[in-house]
């Protein structure tokens, strides 16, 4: 039943505007697109609204200090808010307002300045700017909502005879009795196969998907919010209405968990070794072996508007599966998307094919946890100067890539953790696992607790299949306490090992050998057991292994050769 009000506010166009097609809807009808603070809330002419005329003389398009519409300094108890304009004596104010719903202005004496609805554009005449050069008044919003929120746009038009200029744009929200998590700690629950009338605020009453959620709740208010998705599977077209790149748009901040049973009240009740959600981009459900009938494939998940000055936090992806996306046909397309930060923990990334890209790009990446099994093109680029990308506690097999897997920027610190790389193949031969984009930045390399087996460059079986040269050629490095295949010493290490790291089952059920379903768990005859750095993980504070199995458990019949503390943690993603 409350009023929010929004000063200095980005507003998306609406379902009239110019371009027609930003979501969700903002209750424009034929006023303009992207209206940044201080831009207009009328068409782009500046001049007409459905023919009729709005304002006549001279228009300066851009708002300046001397013209503002103040936020509210106090709420009348009937919910009125308490506005004040400030222009240039002896100028007259309009009130320029996006349609939605009846409203009327009194001025500070309760007088009434503007009664009715609203004229197409919402034009109406306040009054004169004092010789203060203000121009208080109320604005009374009605009937009040018992149901969602309303978003409506505000912006003064002062005009003279010089001409007219506008003050900043600003938003008020109406928000109604059961208007669901408005607050960052209530996060919205969505479930594909729900009824039409569910509210998100718990599993009897989910969201059917994206587009509801946000219909029902603040427009473009999703930072911050977490999206609860059932288990299942579900197509990537049914999480909401595509944009036109052909994905999901969303925002910095924004968190996507899945693997929810429909009884959970925390992320931390759920079981997500054997509960995933299941995100396909093969919309027709035709995909054939060897990335076969792709055409109907999605080539984009998310998309994020990142934010840059007081990000709330990374994009994050939790307890999904992303599979058969990408039709092979696209350059730099992605999967998922964000120019300043993504973290994925506990997802799987299973036959897409990104053949000229990478599935994950972002500014500063944070993978922990996550399976990149039987994919073909890169998988993930961390790419914004002077940031990080690690991957911890994750298994990387059986990927098939012209281009290196994992991309770092010249001057990126990274961190490989805990990770299995084994029998991914590369088109040519100087391709590898991972790759620094460039040597000649001051970027720097740690590796450890990691097996990198039987990966090949050219058919090859090297050196240079795991570690790109540029990214050999990092300082500083530090790689130790692995077990890396083919490694020459030729570059300081401590405690690498290179023999077989004895693999409970690398054939699998299809009885190709270091293929995508083999088991890469350790044998208890492998010598990564008990052979780790325990000071890795108790940095990091990584407690499971990546089947959610305690990370240190010792082997009493297997001798300590790693280094700390019994017990001492195994090499690899696996814990034995």
């Amino acid at each position: 039943g409350g009023v929010l009000f929004a000063s200095s506010c980005t507003f998306d166009g609406g379902s009239g505007g110019i371009c027609g097609s930003c979501y969700p809807c903002d209750g424009f009808s034929g006023v303009g697109a992207t209206i940044a603070s201080g831009g207009l809330l009328i068409e782009r002419d500046s001049s007409a609204m459905y023919g009729q005329p709005i304002l006549q003389g001279p228009v300066q398009h851009l708002a300046d200090e001397t013209r503002t519409l103040r936020a509210p300094a106090s709420v009348r108890s009937d919910g009125a808010l308490h506005l004040q304009a400030h222009g240039v004596p002896g100028e007259v104010v309009y009130l320029l307002m996006s349609n939605g719903g009846s409203w009327y202005a009194e001025g500070v004496d309760r007088r009434t300045l503007s009664v009715g609805p609203l004229i197409p554009g919402g034009r109406r005449r306040l009054g004169g700017v004092n010789g203060a050069g203000e121009l208080d008044f109320d604005l009374v919003l009605g009937p009040p909502l018992t149901s969602g929120t309303r978003v409506r746009h505000l912006q003064l038009a002062f005009l003279s005879s010089s001409g007219t200029r506008f003050s900043n744009a600003v938003a008020v929200v109406q928000v109604g009795d059961d208007a669901p998590f408005l607050a960052e700690s209530e996060p919205v629950r969505i479930d594909p196969g729900a009824g039409p009338y569910g509210n998100g605020r718990t599993w009897s009453t989910p969201l059917r998907d994206l587009d509801d959620a946000r219909r029902y709740s603040l427009a473009h208010a999703e930072a911050g919010l977490e999206y609860w998705l059932i288990e299942g599977t579900l197509r990537g077209d049914e999480l909401g209405e595509l944009n036109g790149l052909g994905g999901l748009s969303t925002i910095s901040g924004t968190a996507y968990l899945g693997g929810f049973t429909g009884v959970e009240t925390h992320p931390d009740e759920r079981d997500l070794v054997h509960h995933r959600t299941r995100i396909t981009g093969d919309l027709l459900g035709d995909d054939a072996p060897g990335f076969q009938n792709r055409s109907d494939n999605m080539d984009w998940l998310f998309y994020a508007l990142s934010i840059y000055q007081g990000s709330p936090g990374p994009l994050r992806f939790d307890g999904l599966e992303f599979t058969g996306f990408g039709s092979g046909t696209q350059s730099y397309h992605r999967l998922i998307h964000d120019y300043y930060a993504v973290s994925i923990r506990w997802c799987t990334f299973r036959d897409n094919f990104f053949p000229s890209s990478v599935i994950v790009g972002a500014g500063i990446l944070d993978l922990s946890h996550t399976e990149w099994t039987g994919n073909r093109g890169g998988l993930a680029s961390c790419g914004l100067a002077h940031r990080t990308f690690t991957v911890r506690e994750s298994l990387v097999v059986g990927n098939t890539s012209r281009w290196s897997l994992f991309f770092g920027a010249k001057d990126v610190d990274t961190v490989l953790e805990g990770v299995t790389a084994v029998g991914n193949r590369f088109e040519r031969p100087e391709s590898a696992v991972f790759q620094q984009n460039d040597s000649a930045g001051p970027a720097s390399l740690r590796v450890r607790n990691c097996v990198f087996s039987r990966n090949t460059a050219d058919g090859a079986l090297v050196e240079t299949a795991h570690f790109h040269p540029n990214a050999l050629a990092t300082s500083p490095h530090d790689i130790g306490w692995s077990l890396i295949e083919g490694w020459t010493g030729g570059l300081p290490s401590t405690g690498v090992l290179t023999g077989d790291p004895g693999f409970v089952d690398v054939l699998g059920p299809d009885g190709i050998p270091f293929n995508a379903d083999g088991d890469f768990s350790l044998g208890l005859l492998s010598p990564c057991i008990d052979a780790g750095d325990n000071e890795a993980v108790l940095a990091a504070g990584t407690l499971v292994d990546l089947r959610g199995n305690p990370r240190r458990v010792d082997q009493p019949s297997v001798p300590d050769t790693g280094l700390g503390t019994s017990p001492l943690v195994d090499i690899g993603a696996f814990e034995r």
